[in-house]
């Protein structure tokens, strides 16, 4: 007897093995009822894939992906896959802040002219702008350059981004004033280079991923490459069977924008929120710290309000409610990708949805979150499917629209003059950099940094269309002199040929 007790004694322990790390037990309705609703609707919505993150009383229960992370190839989404969160990566950059200034490594309080000394700006007096004020989007600054060439093309080192300093203006808002913007963030990044000799990415890393026991969160693609890890393949709504193309390099993993994450080591991350630090029964980070972020600094004012009413921002997190219980969130999109984190203070709840498709994954993250604490909150709720399915139905005429739109563009008549050769050169833009134009038969291929298309036809003389950002169209049009494409504007820039 004692030795088939042993062994039945042995045989439950592996059986209870995979959900005793935090992820909830498989009994738990609240677990089963969820998992069932996820993966209906990952099926019901034809999208690729996601991964969710549920915490309960500080505690995660759900920390898992459902549907591919990559179709090519077959991979199937789990706790372990990563995505790329976009925005969401502002709670992160925030949370590092105030460690530093919490260490006295480089203070909040500290006005940016500080690190900055020899940069005199006509409009803007940097020795009045606060390094917080970058993290509340008060600052008052704008700058297209630093932020394009960080999140998109990739082209920039750290002397270069310095440099284009030179080139902030005041925004619409100005100082004090909110106003969202990655730039603020951008320079943040700046800033921790400059004042430390190192790169945000790896603070972060030795400062919260690693005290946190976060393993499969990173800012350099490269690691995860490396190291085998399933990174989800960013897709559209009208493609399942090709990744859009536009996929995160090191070069555009920035501090505004920039980790990939899992299931799991976000439930991790929402446990470090709702607990003050606490992670296995240690004080990972100071409560004073960690309740600083989501604290509220500022009024919002101006941005389109989504799942949660938010009406106020602390430093990366934006504060609103849901059914009456205050929220703390931030969501986050990319050509293919979409995230939205959360917690509500206090009740020791908190959601995270990350998905590998940009058309639905907006408004699917925020449906999910408010499904799953709408069964948080109301103990036993069963979730409900129809407004799946009516969501469904509204992406197949999504799908139809853009499919038209793709159909109709196709039709337009070319307006460019002269033979495609004719506008092929690199043509340069001190803010932006360099653009190539080349010319393939009677295509046009169109880039820049990380970035390229196949141009298609516009309605203006002289001009062409690209998505050199997958499902943004935008318009090159080219500046003719004697015959010859002598320079082009994009993006509100102009640009010189120099070959």
């Amino acid at each position: 007897m004692p030795r088939i007790l042993t062994c039945c004694v042995l045989l439950c322990s592996l059986l209870i093995a995979p959900f005793a790390s935090g992820q909830g037990h498989v009994a738990d309705p609240f677990r089963t009822d969820a998992d069932a609703f996820l993966r209906s609707m990952v099926k019901e919505l034809g999208i690729p894939g996601l991964a969710v993150t549920v915490v309960k009383d500080g505690k995660a229960v759900i920390a898992e992906g459902y549907g591919m992370a990559d179709l090519e190839n077959k991979r199937s989404a789990d706790g372990a896959t990563c995505y790329y969160i976009a925005s969401a990566t502002k709670p992160f950059t925030a949370l590092l802040a105030a460690i530093l200034d919490a260490e006295g490594t480089l203070k909040l309080n500290d006005p940016l002219g500080k690190y900055y000394p020899a940069l005199v700006l006509d409009s803007i007096d940097l020795n009045k702008v606060l390094l917080r004020d970058l993290l509340t989007h008060t600052s008052g600054l704008d700058n297209a350059a630093i932020s394009w060439r960080s999140a998109f093309s990739g082209d920039h080192d750290p002397a270069l981004l310095d440099d284009l300093m030179k080139y902030c203006a005041r925004n619409k808002a100005g100082q004090g004033c909110y106003e969202y913007t990655n730039v603020g963030y951008n320079i943040y990044g700046m800033v921790v280079q400059r004042a430390t000799g190192r790169s945000w990415k790896d603070l972060l890393k030795e400062k919260v991923f690693d005290p946190a026991g976060m393993t499969r969160t990173t800012a350099y693609i490269s690691l995860a490459q490396k190291n085998g890890w399933t990174i989800a393949k960013p897709y559209s709504v009208l493609s399942t069977t090709q990744p859009v193309p536009l996929e995160k390099q090191d070069n555009t993993m920035q501090s505004a924008g920039g980790l990939i994450t899992t299931a799991q080591d976000m439930a991790r991350w929402l446990q470090l929120h709702v607990n003050e630090g606490m992670l296995d029964g240690k004080q990972v980070i100071p409560a004073v710290v960690m309740r600083s972020t989501s604290v509220p600094l500022v009024k919002v004012t101006g941005r389109e309000q989504r799942m949660f009413a938010a009406d106020q921002s602390g430093a990366g997190w934006m504060l609103g409610s849901y059914k009456g219980e205050p929220v703390a969130h931030h969501s986050g999109g990319f050509a293919g990708h979409a995230a939205l984190t959360s917690f509500m203070p206090g009740k020791g709840m908190a959601v995270a949805v990350m998905v590998n498709e940009d058309v639905s994954g907006g408004r699917l993250a925020d449906m999910l979150a408010g499904a799953l604490y709408d069964h948080l909150l109301v103990d036993g709720q069963a979730f409900d499917m129809s407004q799946v399915n009516a969501f469904a139905e509204q992406l197949k005429e999504i799908r139809t629209r853009i499919e038209a739109g793709i159909a109709q563009r196709a039709q337009r008549p070319w307006t460019l003059s002269k033979e495609r050769s004719v506008y092929a050169g690199r043509y340069t833009s001190a803010k932006l950099g360099t653009l190539e134009v080349r010319a393939d038969g009677s295509a046009l291929h169109v880039s820049i940094g990380n970035l390229h298309c196949t141009a298609t036809a516009f309605t203006e003389p002289e001009t062409i269309r690209v998505e050199l950002i997958p499902g943004r169209g935008e318009v090159i049009g080219f500046r003719m002199t004697d015959g010859r494409a002598s320079g082009l504007r994009y993006n509100d820039n102009e640009f010189i040929r120099v070959e």
